[in-house]
């Protein structure tokens, strides 16, 4: 997706998930 959608869903999700979110968009 673009930047501007990854952002907005880093700052809809909180820190603590943010990790683990990133490794399972990632995959």
């Amino acid at each position: 997706g673009t930047q501007r959608g990854w952002t907005g869903k880093l700052r809809s999700l909180p820190s603590s998930s943010l990790f683990l979110w990133m490794m399972t968009w990632a995959y």
